[in-house]
């Protein structure tokens, strides 16, 4: 070890305890520690544990070391200077955790040598003994933590060799007692060598027994002063270091203490939990011997399944996963666990594992998903064999979801799969999967067995995605799923609940894998593509299978010109119904159609926009115009702005996709812009852009839902910002200009070619402390507030330090309001 000759070096050089110390710490041979105890004397035990725990033991009177009443003198004034004293590099207390924990091990097996040496060598215990132990049961209390753990690990070996050693004296005594009561039997006279044999016997009795007694009263006197005080110890790295040596007695039978091990599976420290779990799993390691403690351990242990450190919880899965513990769980606690495969958080990822696997060994029927096959055994296996074995633990697992799980819940067996993904192979058989969601369907060869429930079937799907998810669709999964898609969206489709959802997840993932670029190109049927269009049009989906469909329309697009041409044919339809469903601009609004903004034309156009499909160049006929003068003459009408209107019908989350298509619009049109160079449509752009911002301003001022003020805000900047890339007028380069260099190449985008540049904004922000970038934001913040104030967007300004939060709340309403004020 790197400082146990300085350790040593510290130490009085004439005893044996530099050796043993740096044996100790070094972990070298401890050949040459036999030949020291030799010279052993009682001084040397507590100078050993001193020098371990960073002190340095006073000297001793000369001729006073083999005196047992002289040491308490130097003992009592070492616990006195406990606290005082630095301690010395590569003593314990200096040490990492785990070398500490192994030098706390080998204390505790020198001790147990040394006292067993010591029992060993007399017919009775010594005065030497006695004082040792005397000296360990008062060290074992010092209030410095690390001669405390020392002296504690000494204890306990010492603890161990006397139940070890009053075991072998109490068996002894038992054989000789045998071996008298035989010579003792009725019969014929006993010869003069018996009676001789027999009086032997008969002392050796009474000197095993009296030393066996012995030895048992100081095992006990130990357990009471050292053990069980230390099991509550203020210390986590005692009560751990206590609780393994009593694992370690319980495993060799010298102690039997069930509920003190189960105590402890409820400590506060994570390391002493762990060390509890652990040794309450070892009890049902192989044997059968501790069935009366199944029930209360499978108990303790479901509770511990909940605990909020993942490595405690995970291990008391794995030790549930012991037919001896998981045939004892109630029917709750057998839920909960097998619920933790599907309900673990993601920072729970070992725990989920687990739970995933005690599903797979104690719910599925045999032979399961074939985790517990051999290698061998499976690769022996024929083919048919294996997929008959698929199809068998992929209907069991439809089955343990469908029954754990609700129909809104059952997108979490992507959890499941993600769980045993690395175990077997089950999942990562592609037709086999979609095969049993078509199961009875169509003219094939299985169209006369009964087809699975639709529960099922979509949990199959679900477990279908998740594999997808985590082989990040393969090829050969492409090779197999794609010309199953369209039947697969014939089938559900038209369906309610999450089957639009699931199946648009799976669709995108396989477009996307086919038109990967840098791979080989898979054929994509063309079959697929109208049930792709139609399935985004009918809009029977969420916004996240919304969102999917559109990203596998614009990959698949970028691919064929057909798929191009039915991509722009749908936003034509899209803008035409959408256009046909809003009023006219201007028209006084008293109530709102229920179609307006139906969820079936905004949402799919909303995301084809998100996913890169350009909504302003597709318009030939100036459908985006109209559309977007409607939109701003709706959200006025519905934040109850336009004079003698009445309040809107429209919801919340329709005001949000309205401010969402006008900024969309807008982004698009100025891409439109940036691309063709035409500066003649540049006024109509400014203007477009200033009447959205006031639409988004007047969404600030009067509306109270936060998240749409939000919305309305994020959208006021975007727009803002699009505005100042389409016209810089001179005014506006001052005020820019009077900001800080790198503010200012913030401000316009400018980034240079070396990231590293002094003179870029990207170093400046990079480098630059956290007041700094505060000062950046709040110059940027002054600039929009300056340009919003010569347009009179009072409204905004009023309503900034309700939508802002903490320091930018305090410090906008402090700053920014005033200058507005002066610009005004």
């Amino acid at each position: 070890m790197e400082h146990a000759s300085e350790a040593a070096d510290d130490v009085d050089g004439d005893t044996i305890t530099p050796r043993l110390l740096d044996a100790l710490l070094s972990g070298a041979d401890s050949k040459q520690l036999q030949e020291d105890f030799l010279a052993w004397t009682i001084s040397d035990g507590p100078k050993l544990l001193a020098a371990l725990g960073g002190l340095r033991f006073p000297t001793l009177p000369e001729g006073s070391q083999d005196q047992p009443r002289s040491l308490v003198g130097p003992l009592s004034e070492l616990l006195d200077s406990a606290k005082k004293h630095a301690p010395v590099q590569g003593t314990l207390q200096t040490l990492p955790p785990l070398t500490a924990r192994q030098v706390t091990s080998r204390i505790s097996l020198f001790f147990t040598s040394l006292v067993s040496r010591l029992i060993a060598s007399r017919k009775c215990l010594s005065d030497q003994l006695l004082q040792l132990l005397a000296e360990l049961q008062m060290l074992s209390g010092t209030p410095l933590r690390s001669l405390r753990q020392a002296s504690v690990a000494a204890a306990l070996g010492a603890l161990q060799a006397l139940l070890a050693e009053a075991a072998v004296a109490f068996a002894t005594v038992a054989e000789l007692e045998g071996q008298q009561a035989t010579l003792l039997e009725p019969g014929e006279p006993k010869a003069a060598p018996a009676a001789a044999r027999l009086a032997r016997l008969c002392c050796a009795v009474n000197e095993v027994k009296t030393k066996a007694v012995q030895l048992d009263a100081q095992a006990k006197k130990m357990q009471e002063t050292v053990l069980l005080p230390r099991l509550h110890d203020t210390a986590p790295a005692v009560r751990r270091l206590s609780l393994n040596a009593l694992g370690r007695m319980m495993n060799l039978g010298l102690l039997w203490w069930p509920e003190r091990v189960l105590r402890s599976l409820c400590d506060p420290a994570t390391e002493v939990r762990v060390q509890a779990v652990e040794l309450v799993g070892a009890w049902f390691e192989g044997s059968d011997d501790h069935a009366a403690e199944a029930p209360e351990a499978a108990r303790w242990l479901a509770e511990r399944s909940r605990d909020t450190e993942p490595r405690v919880a995970a291990l008391a899965v794995r030790q549930l996963r012991r037919a001896a513990l998981a045939s004892q769980l109630s029917d709750s606690n057998f839920e909960q666990v097998s619920m933790l495969s599907l309900t673990a958080p993601d920072s729970h990822g070992l725990l989920r594992a687990e739970a995933a696997l005690f599903v797979e060994q104690h719910l599925l029927p045999d032979p399961g998903l074939g985790i517990a096959v051999k290698r061998g055994e499976e690769a022996d296996a024929e083919d048919i064999e294996r997929h008959f074995t698929t199809e068998h633990g992929l209907i069991a697992v439809a089955d343990f979801l469908t029954s754990y799980l609700k129909d809104h819940l059952l997108h979490l067996s992507r959890r499941f799969v993600e769980a045993l993904w690395v175990r077997t192979d089950c999942f990562r058989r592609w037709a086999a999967l979609a095969d049993l969601c078509l199961l009875g369907e169509g003219q094939g060869a299985a169209r006369g067995v009964p087809c699975l429930p639709n529960r099922q079937r979509l949990a199959l799907l679900f477990v279908l995605d998740g594999a997808l998810h985590c082989a990040e669709a393969p090829k050969d999964a492409t090779e197999a799923l794609l010309p199953r898609l369209p039947r697969l969206f014939e089938l559900f489709a038209s369906e309610e609940g999450s089957f639009p959802d699931v199946l648009a997840s799976i669709t995108r993932r396989m477009i996307c894998s086919a038109c990967r670029p840098g791979e080989s190109e898979v054929p994509l049927p063309r079959a697929l593509l109208v049930p792709v269009v139609t399935a985004l049009k009918k809009s029977r989906s969420k916004r996240c299978g919304q969102a999917d469909l559109a990203e596998a329309l614009a990959t698949w697009a970028h691919r064929s010109s057909e798929v191009q041409a039915a991509t722009s044919q749908l936003v034509r339809d899209l803008y035409s119904s959408l256009e046909a469903q809003m009023p006219r601009p201007g028209a006084a609004l008293t109530r709102h159609p229920p179609s307006l903004g139906d969820c079936a034309t905004l949402s799919p156009l909303l995301a084809l926009g998100r996913r890169g499909v350009d909504l302003w160049s597709l318009d030939k006929t100036g459908c985006s115009n109209n559309i977007l003068r409607s939109t701003v003459h709706v959200l006025e009408a519905f934040n109850n702005q336009v004079p003698g209107g009445q309040p809107g019908e429209l919801s919340v989350q329709r005001a949000s996709e309205l401010i969402e298509l006008m900024v969309l619009l807008s982004t698009w049109r100025a891409r439109q812009l940036t691309l063709s160079e035409n500066g003649k449509e540049s006024g109509g752009f400014l203007m477009c852009c200033n009447l959205a911002r006031a639409c988004c301003a007047k969404v600030m001022g009067g509306e109270r839902h936060l998240m749409l003020r939000f919305q309305a805000f994020s959208g006021f900047l975007l727009l803002l910002q699009l505005e100042y890339l389409g016209s810089l007028v001179e005014r506006e380069r001052e005020d820019i200009g009077r900001s800080s260099s790198g503010t200012l190449s913030l401000q316009r985008g400018e980034v240079k070619m070396c990231p590293l540049d002094p003179q870029s904004g990207m170093f400046w922000r990079s480098s630059a402390p956290w007041e700094l970038v505060q000062r950046e934001t709040l110059a940027l913040l002054k600039l929009s507030c300056i340009s919003m104030g010569r347009t009179c967007q009072t409204e905004v300004l009023l309503n900034v330090p309700h939508v802002l939060q903490g320091f930018f709340r305090r410090k906008v309403a402090t700053t920014c309001l005033p200058l507005i004020s002066s610009h005004n």
